[in-house]
């Protein structure tokens, strides 16, 4: 009876092409979608701020002309500081490569499936928050103890815009994200499945020689 090996019909050279194609064209779109966020850094912060000072009137009337001049320039310096930040941190490689479940359906339009690039961008509210809580915003009701978090204090999450930013839209870029990863996890999930084949030919053949 003869064994099947269709490891042994695989052309590896052309898989590992194909797996390093898609590793780059990856890696161009997870720079792009850093590039948005570290874009819309200053944008979410003047969004978070101008709802808080509208919602607040007694805080807000209570701010001079300087207060609210002086919190202006905070975000915007908050904006460059953290921008930098954060676009180190998602240049990690591996935050984006390193990733097993591919979300399916509206998910696909978010980066919270994704833990560790989601945590990174959770610095953008975390160092927002502290600018907050500088000037004295009012921080926003809660039923659970926020444990000195400001994060939670202010209820603050970034989520990456949703809207054109400069021509670009954020939703379809992290949509052509998980559809790499994907296709990428498959190719590499088929290339190390022949290669456990072939291994298991190769010592199916030793044993059936001794």
């Amino acid at each position: 009876m003869t064994t099947q090996t269709p490891a042994l019909d695989k052309d590896y050279e052309a898989m590992e092409a194909r797996t390093a194609q898609l590793r780059a064209h990856l890696l161009e779109t997870a720079r792009k979608i850093v590039d948005v966020v570290a874009r819309d850094i200053e944008k979410f912060g003047e969004r978070e701020s101008r709802w808080r000072f509208l919602r607040h009137v007694d805080f807000a009337e209570s701010l001079m002309d300087h207060d609210i001049r002086s919190f202006k320039s905070a975000i915007k310096a908050f904006a460059a500081a953290t921008g930098e930040r954060v676009a180190s941190q998602l240049g990690n490689e591996d935050l984006w490569l390193r990733h097993d479940v591919v979300p399916k359906g509206e998910s696909t339009k978010s980066l919270e499936h994704n833990p560790r690039v989601w945590q990174e961008m959770q610095v953008i509210a975390a160092e927002f928050a502290k600018v907050l809580d500088q000037f004295g915003f009012p921080a926003d009701p809660t039923d659970a103890d926020d444990d000195g978090d400001l994060r939670k204090r202010y209820h603050l999450v970034y989520r990456t815009p949703v809207y054109f930013l400069d021509g670009v839209y954020c939703p379809s870029l992290i949509e052509s994200y998980w559809n790499q990863l994907g296709e990428l996890n498959k190719l590499s999930d088929e290339i190390a499945s022949s290669r456990l084949d072939s291994r298991r030919k190769a010592i199916e053949e030793r044993w059936n020689r001794i």
